[in-house]
Formats: structure tokens, sequence, C-alpha cells
């Protein structure tokens, strides 16, 4: 099951703007989420004055993750660039220069971050995402732009044999390579040390890349079914 927003009908970029006119900080939080994959803590506590590194070109992500453990993610574009001002500019204007709610212990805002959720109807039982859902969705995204294919998950959304329950037969020419190398890069700007946590976020290919790329006179068998983690 595919839990990124995009793929449940959710627009992330329009709920952002309606979480704005609700809470500049929250729409800043689920920004970040969006455009960087933070986890909920991450944007929370971010100290954004804190974070840019490598002469602008990356952000260090330190504050509430996961492990404790700190990682670099690349700002690779416009948007993530625009994003990231948002946050330096909000985060300013409170005492603590976290984005967190300034009267807020990190519990208090935790439990306010996801009062909002609610009220957002972004919950499981609403319409039928989560907040981490947005770092799925960027994953996913880091997948495609750095393989140049769709991730195994959005292959077995579209593909002629239909759900996101059947292990996706790869797309003609991709290699195992530049497979593993997405994966790769998608696992270290997560913060994961293992390659094969990408799985949780958008699937795999089982053993279907192991023989090389699928030729475009190959036949495609019917796939097997699989089970699908998440983290």
């Amino acid at each position: 099951m595919n839990l990124s927003w995009s793929a449940n009908g959710v627009d992330p970029l329009k709920m952002i703007e309606f979480a704005k006119s609700i809470d500049e900080r929250l729409a800043v939080m689920l920004s970040l989420q969006h455009f960087f994959g933070l986890r909920v803590k991450e944007s929370i506590e971010m100290r954004p004055g804190n974070a840019l590194i490598d002469g602008g070109r990356a952000i260090e992500v330190f504050e509430g993750t996961k492990g404790g453990k700190p990682r670099q993610v690349p700002i690779r574009n416009e948007a993530q660039r625009e994003a990231f001002a948002w946050a330096c500019r909000v985060a300013t204007e409170g005492r603590i220069k976290r984005l967190r709610w300034p009267d807020c212990t990190w519990l208090q805002a935790q439990g306010r971050f996801y009062g909002f959720m609610r009220r957002l109807m972004i919950t499981k039982d609403q319409l039928g995402v989560t907040p981490h859902g947005l770092r799925h969705g960027n994953l996913q995204r880091l997948y495609r732009e750095e393989s140049g294919f769709l991730s195994p998950i959005e292959v077995a959304a579209s593909s002629q044999y239909g759900t996101a329950v059947a292990m996706p037969i790869p797309p003609l020419g991709l290699t195992r390579e530049i497979h593993l190398q997405a994966c790769r890069t998608v696992s270290r700007e997560a913060g994961h040390v293992r390659t094969g946590i990408g799985a949780s976020y958008f699937a795999s290919y089982g053993h279907g890349l192991r023989k090389g790329p699928r030729l475009d006179n190959e036949s495609v068998p019917p796939p097997t079914s699989m089970k699908v983690t998440f983290e």
C-alpha cells in the first residue's frame, strides 16, 4: 500500500497552503516534511538557523532525529530553498529559534501538531493519510530523480496487473546498479544505514533485477504476490 499523500488523493501543496491559513508554523513543519522528508519530530524541533551547511547546498538534520543520528540532506531545487528560507524566517520569531511553538515544550508541541492534524483530517480514519505519508512521498520522488524511473510501488500501481500488493516487474532499461544507487541515496538522506530500508517507503522488485535489465522483447509473466511492510 502506497502511504504517500498524492497516491491517496491528497495534494500536499494545497494542504500546506490550507494549513498556513490556520497556523503558519504548522504549515512550515508540513513543508519541511514534504520537501526534505523530515520526520514529524525533526520538523518540530528543527533550528533552521543552525542547519544550513556546505555553503548553503545542504541542511544538517540533528534535532529530534531517530537515535540521535545527524544526517545531511542536499538542497536540490528552488522549491526546497524557498521552503527552508520560510522556515528560517518563522523560527526567528520565537525566542528559542526552533520551529516548535515558543510557548510549548516538545510534548506540548507534539500534542498541538496532532490536534491540528485531526482538524485538517490528516488521519487514517479521515482522509486516509498520516503526516508520515509526506516522508513516503518525498523519498519516492527522490528515487525517481536518482534513478530516472518510477519507484517499485508506483510501477505496481500503474502496471497492467494493477495492484500495489503485487510484486512489480522492473521497467525496461532499469538496471540493478541504477536501482541500488538510488536506494543508497534514499537511505542516506532518510537517515538510515541499511540500503534495503527504502523498501519500507517504496516497496521493491524482489529478485526481478538479479538477472539484469529487462529487454523490450522479453515476455513479462504475471507478478507474484508479496508482503509490503512500512516503517
